[in-house]
């Protein structure tokens, strides 16, 4: 009776998490066996591994670090991310391989370690845990093998998502992420979008553990190819539900030679001169971020300082989180459409068959019209061959 309870309030609904094994618990399983040397696999590495523990991963999640080659060696033990244990995670990210490629005695350390916790032993929650596996090859060590320490993982409710440096990497990648529950994510050696690429899978480990209505978006991530002097632009939509801590970030072995600004909605246009603007030639990589970012569409210039004979060629990742609106604080949830193949790689003449999902919030969204643009593999070292675009069924 509204008569008797006075002003009718609106309820604020809240789903914050749709699957209970998730935790905020990682561990980082390195591989640094010799084949890492090889295609600049170590520093791409090194890069997005800096870049997760300095920037991705949230406060409060607890972190620890493997890495393996011959044997496997725990380089910090599990500890909850701040400001200061940043710093002596980052210190110990390796900087040099050598030996074989004993996968199953990482994943075996890396159990091991979740199961003490960031208190001491005995401390460690297992269920709901992610180790995130980087390797480049072929398990060619045992005891234990992968498939001798599988069953441990399974039991123990512990998620393995994996990232494949090569195509030379392990096939049984695939079938430890998918059994854990995990994702599984292939680079090719020589891509140019391989830095944005990895960067991407990292946030995409630690986003689909937030609660679901903060979960970071990614609206763009495309290879930009700038051709003599004139600059190339792209068009970034920003739509009314995102526009917190929106970040765009560009990796290219040219950033030195590259000239980057950013115009937003509103006509104001940010260069290196901005507080924002944050230029990183070590690690060849661009960032620019924005704390609440005004509705509509931004662009993004993208041109040499001189130009040269070579083709330059950068990745631009465009994220961003959904805005908090009203007295509680409540956000709306964004459509958020997540792409994938059937297999991790396909070989000519299998036919790719692409997946789109697309939701909002916890719901699937039936009837949307996708595109879906695939950049082709370089052919004989052409980085110009064009993209396909075709459109999903939804069946």
């Amino acid at each position: 009776d509204l008569d008797t309870l006075g002003q009718y309030y609106e309820p604020a609904i809240r789903l914050l998490r749709v699957d209970d094994r998730q935790s905020t618990r990682f561990a980082l399983v390195l591989d640094v066996s010799g084949s890492m040397d090889d295609y600049g696999r170590r520093g791409r590495l090194h890069r997005a591994a800096t870049r997760f523990v300095n920037d991705l991963i949230l406060d409060g999640m607890e972190l620890g670090i493997v890495q393996f080659s011959t044997d496997a060696e725990q380089l910090h033990p599990m500890v909850t991310v701040n400001d200061n244990s940043r710093q002596a995670l980052a210190a110990v990210i390796p900087t040099q391989s050598a030996g074989w490629t004993a996968i199953g005695k990482g994943l075996k350390l890396a159990l091991d370690m979740l199961g003490s916790g960031a208190s001491g032993v005995g401390s460690g929650r297992l269920q709901g845990s992610t180790i995130v596996l980087i390797t480049d090859g072929e398990e060619n060590q045992n005891e234990p093998k992968i498939e001798e320490i599988m069953p441990e993982l399974l039991k123990a409710g512990v998620r393995v998502d994996s990232i494949a440096l090569s195509n030379g990497s392990d096939a049984r990648l695939e079938r430890i992420s998918m059994e854990s529950g995990g994702k599984c994510f292939y680079m090719k050696d020589n891509d140019s979008a391989t830095n944005t690429a990895m960067e991407t899978a990292f946030m995409g480990f630690v986003s689909q553990q937030r609660d679901v209505e903060i979960q970071t978006v990614t609206i763009m991530n495309r290879e930009v190819i700038i051709i003599g002097d004139k600059p190339v632009t792209k068009r970034v939509i920003i739509d009314e539900e995102l526009g917190k801590n929106t970040r765009f970030s560009l990796h290219s072995k040219d950033t030195d030679n590259l000239t980057v600004k950013f115009k937003a909605p509103d006509g104001q246009t940010y260069d290196q001169t901005h507080d924002k603007y944050k230029k990183l030639s070590a690690f060849k990589y661009i960032e620019f971020s924005v704390e609440d970012s005004p509705v509509g569409v931004w662009e993004v210039y993208i041109g040499q300082h001189r130009p040269t004979p070579d083709t330059p060629v950068a990745s631009l990742t465009v994220t961003s989180d959904p805005r908090p609106t009203g007295a509680n604080q409540t956000r709306k949830h964004p459509v958020r459409v997540n792409a994938f193949f059937g297999d991790l790689e396909v070989r000519y003449p299998a036919t790719a068959l692409v997946y789109a999902d697309v939701r909002k919030g916890p719901n699937a969204i039936i009837g949307a019209r996708v595109m879906a643009t695939v950049e082709r593999p370089d052919t004989d070292g052409d980085s110009q061959t064009p993209d396909v675009t075709v459109e999903l069924w939804d069946d």
